[in-house]
């Protein structure tokens, strides 16, 4: 996760995406390696606020980060380590 102003960028698992908003599976669980390996629930993301960046990874599922503002996050009970940063 990333601060960058009032925006925070967050891995999530991607979903789904529509003409407006983003899908994306949140509050995700990490294995030993620091892979992510599963989610707890679907929230959807207006793409007017956020963005959503794909990197790939060899050898493993991709990874996708939102970026979206705190208050989106906090309203919405996304968990996040504010103390973590990329």
């Amino acid at each position: 996760m990333a601060n960058n102003g009032d925006n925070l960028r967050i891995q999530v698992s991607f979903h789904a995406e529509s003409e407006s908003s983003y899908g994306v599976l949140v509050d995700l669980h990490f294995d030993s390696l620091g892979r992510n390996t599963s989610a707890s629930r679907l929230e959807w993301f207006p793409k007017s606020k956020c963005t959503l960046e794909k990197v790939e990874n060899v050898g493993w599922r991709d990874s996708y980060f939102l970026t979206a503002p705190k208050w989106l996050l906090d309203k919405k009970n996304v968990k996040y380590d504010a103390k973590i940063s990329c």
